[in-house]
């Protein structure tokens, strides 16, 4: 598993393709270190603190944004689908 200090960083992260699957990838990690459980919305959540990327476009960075809310919503158990999306939005920075 990622440490606690540790990020997955894109530096120009555009679309945000790469963080997306680093974010799948981290996911999946987690599932198998525990029995391939489903994993909760408080794990994914913690999981996407690990993940950042950077961009001199604002609309960029707000797609790749917009890519790590939809990855974590297709994470999600339907019972958990209801949440709001605000509180998943991942730091990024233009």
């Amino acid at each position: 598993m990622i440490e606690r200090q540790e990020v997955i960083l894109d530096p120009a992260c555009g679309s945000g393709v790469f963080l997306v699957e680093a974010y799948k990838r981290l996911i999946l990690h987690w599932r198998s270190r525990n029995d391939w459980r489903k994993i909760n919305v408080t794990v994914l959540k913690q999981l996407l603190e690990h993940i950042r990327g950077v961009d001199l476009e604002q609309g960029a960075i707000e797609l790749a944004a917009f890519s790590l809310c939809l990855a974590l919503c297709d994470a999600l158990q339907p019972e958990e689908n209801g949440l709001p999306i605000a509180s998943f939005a991942p730091r990024a920075r233009a």
